[in-house]
């Protein structure tokens, strides 16, 4: 068993005041951007700089893990004929799997990690779709931390994709 627990949340365009009380809530420890492009036109306050910035004044450790974690991904054989990225095989992929033992070992060290995207909803993210579900499969829950801040499992948003809600 972990002692720490893993959360996603999504910045969308709300002022840092009301993310920061989220991550708070919750006893963030690390924040892992799993953006593959860490910058907004549309929130510049979470563009890399800024929000590593902010995050390090409210005593939370922010970490680019796009490279791991993001939508898009350089390696060529991720990729359907058809150019679409084929989750399955980022979640078998070499990096991705080294990017979840490295989250595991922070969460062994009784840490709170949040992944964050850009998606108020995480229905709507590659980090409920792709990335929450590779660690649900290594057996690690997932809490996503809603707009509303409360909080839905990995288990429940799966449920919610069955149903079509």
């Amino acid at each position: 068993m972990h002692k720490g627990i893993l959360y996603t949340i999504g910045h969308s365009k709300h002022e840092y005041s009301f993310f920061e009380s989220m991550l708070k809530k919750y006893d963030i420890s690390y924040l892992l951007d799993v953006r593959s492009v860490p910058f907004s036109r549309f929130a510049e306050t979470y563009n890399r700089d800024n929000i590593k910035n902010l995050l390090a004044e409210s005593g939370i450790t922010y970490k680019q893990m796009g490279k791991y974690f993001g939508a898009r991904p350089q390696d060529e054989a991720l990729y359907t004929s058809e150019h679409f990225l084929d989750f399955e095989k980022v979640r078998v992929s070499k990096l991705f799997l080294e990017g979840i033992e490295n989250v595991i070992l922070g969460l062994d060290k009784g840490n709170n990690v949040a992944l964050m995207c850009t998606e108020k909803d995480p229905l709507d993210c590659h980090r409920a779709i792709m990335v929450s579900k590779g660690f649900l499969d290594a057996g690690i829950n997932v809490n996503h931390i809603l707009e509303n801040g409360l909080l839905q499992t990995q288990l429940e948003l799966e449920q919610r994709i069955e149903k079509g809600t």
